[in-house]
């Protein structure tokens, strides 16, 4: 009450009618009852709805005139809906302790108000089923409340021949009976007018428990049935809930019209549950119903779980898929579709799209070919046009078998001619294998492809516990083709052995002289995830980046020191010492680069999110004489004293730099609206002009951040008193309480 009372002091809200009564909903009626008298008479509809919603908002929000609110409802017979709609739906939203039984006749003659009204809406009538729901959930069963509930319910579905409800679902099963008891007489009456929507309305809020109830699988059974096929479809859905019954209620369905089985509920657990109702189904022959017109066969549309079905179903299923296949009037990408399905159905011939291995559309060959499962076939086209799709699949074949047989199964695929990405797919094999010697004669092997060269750098990944394979990638670091480098640079840290992980990363950090200008930028990201490895190396190599004034990965240099400078402490100072003893060094078209680069380096620094690790670095940075002054102070605010930098101003461009830096420290999570404020009011005490000012933008980034209360007011007339004008002058900027 207390703060609604002050923000109804703001000129925002009090010059705003609408804000104003909102806000008087908050206080207690007793309070706001002398402003609302008043305003109940505006002539505008929607702020006499305003004003009854927020007058039932406060009676429900204390506990208070619960019954002369209720009583008032009466008063809105003549009132537009609107205005009926706000006193009902704030109501609505009322604990159930202030519902009483001395209320039922004064909202008996509301309900009456509501249904006779010609102009009541949905929302008004779902504001009082809202309220019925209510007492039907949390009054005792059979009084008065409850009865109340279920005679609201019967008067709107009566009022509106509609039903909308919320769920009902987790009602206790007397409380649902109750309900549905009141209820059933309209949905019979709408079902004889053929209006099915208040049933499946009342289904839809029963959810999955509609099982429970036999009235309303009853209405469903005889539903199931109906000419009209959407409400038919609808009708299934629900009448399957039934857990138990639900696979004898399929049947059942099919029994009386085969073509039930293009209902999706049906076709659901007929796949799931019951399977040995598929066979008249996988005949091909059409079927005709309320659900099919029997023109064509048809196909279910059924794309996995043939792992429970029968061996002569699935071979069946292949059949008719092998009809759609086979079918030219159809599109090629449902003709593929159907033979990959038939590669993934079990107890089948060996050779299941044989016939489309030379056919002349190229999307049938290699859906033909990706499901094949001859070996000498995928062999034999591994120089062909679908040689890519003939080494993935030969590669599953490889998976899948004995080392021994996929040995033998790719030194065959090597042996015949074939093209440059079945090569490649064969040697990565080779590596999955662990074979050495076919690999290691491929490398060496003179004029070899670059992109063969590749392929086996990839696949000797899985040996690196080998001296041999380790050697032959060091070997590929100093390789001409920075192709090469890239590849060998790829292998991830943890699958070298700890041991020889130095000797991996001396190598990659002389590649950062690579005279290819990308590949050097790419070892430095590299280095990036061996910054635990070895830091002190790393760190001096990210050094030697940093202040060589001709490399142009020295942004990436930035990153990796930072990394290493966790552990490595004292490496930013030494970076920010030798980049200020190069600060006046000038390079051909280029202008202060090591000024530049030490730029980056603090608002890198500073950009840390974890305030630890920030005032580590900042610390560090603060030890060196630093040539700008935003520099100087960045690395010092969330160290040093305010006080004393204050004093250390001399300029007007080292106090724009000090608030620019005091600025981005408070506006860190970190710091707590209250902790600024205690740091502006420390500030506004001391002799310094400067610290003062700083003080009143500390207050403003405060008053942005929490309300303005009595200790910002204070200090903020303290110091638009000061005695120093630009202080005085400042403070006397803020404004607090803009006008309208």
């Amino acid at each position: 009450a207390a703060e609604a009372k002050r923000i109804l002091e703001l000129t925002p809200v009090s010059s705003s009618l609408e804000s104003t009564i909102h806000r008087l909903g908050q206080l207690p009626p007793d309070k706001a009852e002398a402003r609302f008298r008043d305003l109940v008479r505006n002539p505008k509809a929607e702020i006499r709805a305003l004003v009854r919603g927020a007058i039932a908002t406060g009676a429900g929000l204390y506990r208070a005139n619960e019954s002369e609110t209720i009583a008032e409802l009466r008063s809105l017979k003549n009132e537009a809906d609107p205005v009926r709609f706000n006193a009902l739906h704030a109501v609505s939203f009322w604990p159930f302790c202030c519902s009483k039984e001395e209320h039922i006749s004064d909202l008996r003659a509301v309900l009456q108000d509501v249904c006779e009204a010609r102009d009541t809406s949905e929302s008004t009538r779902s504001a009082f089923r809202r309220m019925a729901l209510r007492w039907i959930e949390l009054a005792k069963v059979e009084s008065a409340l409850f009865n109340f509930g279920l005679e609201v319910l019967k008067s709107l579905s009566d009022a509106s021949a509609a039903l909308y409800l919320s769920s009902i679902r987790n009602f206790s099963p007397d409380r649902r009976g109750a309900i549905l008891a009141a209820l059933l007489e309209r949905v019979d009456t709408e079902i004889e007018r053929e209006n099915f929507h208040p049933l499946f309305s009342l289904c839809n809020s029963l959810g999955d428990r509609v099982w429970e109830h036999p009235s309303i699988e009853q209405r469903l059974d005889a539903l199931t049935s109906h000419s009209q096929e959407w409400e038919a479809k609808k009708a299934i859905l629900y009448w399957l809930y039934h857990p138990e019954k639900r696979g004898e209620r399929a049947e059942e369905l099919l029994r009386r019209d085969p073509s039930a089985i293009a209902v999706p509920s049906v076709l659901g657990v007929v796949e799931r549950q019951r399977q040995d109702l598929l066979d008249p189904y996988l005949r091909k022959k059409p079927i005709k119903g309320r659900f099919l017109s029997g023109d064509t066969i048809y196909v279910l549309p059924i794309y996995q779980g043939f792992h429970s079905w029968l061996p002569r179903q699935q071979k069946s299923f292949a059949e008719l898929h092998s009809l759609v296949s086979h079918d030219k009037a159809r599109t090629l990408a449902s003709r593929a579709h159907s033979i990959r399905l038939i590669g993934d159905l079990c107890f089948l011939t060996d050779e299941p799209g044989a016939g489309f291995l030379d056919h002349s559309e190229l999307a049938l060959r290699e859906a033909a070919l990706g499901v094949s499962k001859n070996s000498e076939v995928l062999l034999g086209q591994l120089n062909s046009q679908e040689a890519r799709v003939a080494a993935y699949r030969l590669s599953r074949f490889v998976r899948d078998s004995r080392p021994e047989e996929a040995k033998a199964l790719v030194m065959r695929g090597l042996s015949v001619p074939n093209k440059l990405t079945s090569k490649k797919e064969l040697l990565r094999l080779l590596g999955l294998l662990r074979e050495l010697d076919p690999l290691m004669v491929a490398w060496r092997e003179e004029n070899q492809h670059r992109d063969l060269r590749v392929a086996i750098l990839h696949a000797w990944h899985e040996m690196l516990d080998l001296q041999q394979v380790r050697e032959l990638f060091l070997e590929a670091f100093e390789a001409e083709d920075h192709w090469l480098v890239r590849a060998a640079l790829s292998v991830p840290r943890v699958s070298i052995p700890r041991e020889h992980r130095i000797e991996f990363l001396d190598r990659m950090q002389k590649l950062i002289e690579h005279p290819e200008p990308t590949l050097g930028a790419t070892v430095w990201i590299k280095l990036r995830s061996w910054a635990a490895e070895s830091p002190e190396s790393l760190a001096q190599t990210a050094l030697r980046g940093l202040i060589d004034l001709d490399a142009t990965a020295w942004r990436q240099a930035v990153e990796l020191l930072l990394l290493c400078a966790a552990s490595e402490k004292g490496r930013l100072a030494e970076a920010a010492r030798l980049l200020v003893e190069h600060d006046a060094v000038e390079k051909e078209q280029r202008d202060l680069p090591a000024r530049q680069r030490l730029r980056h380096l603090v608002n890198r620094a500073k950009a840390e999110e974890d305030d630890s690790l920030r005032i580590q670095r900042m610390k560090e940075l603060a030890g060196v004489k630093l040539p700008e002054a935003w520099q100087r102070f960045a690395a010092r605010a969330c160290t040093d004293s305010w006080t004393d930098m204050a004093k250390e101003v001399d300029t007007f461009e080292e106090m724009e730099a000090l608030l620019s830096a005091l600025k981005a420290e408070v506006a860190r999570p970190s710091w707590e609206p209250d902790r600024i404020l205690g740091t502006a009011r420390s500030l506004a005490a001391d002799e310094s002009p400067t610290s003062r000012r700083l003080a009143v933008e500390l207050l403003a980034l405060a008053g942005t951040r929490t309300r303005w209360n009595d200790p910002c007011r204070e200090l903020l007339e303290q110091l638009r008193r000061d005695s120093y004008p630009g202080v005085a002058e400042r403070a006397g900027l803020l404004v607090t309480r803009p006008e309208p």
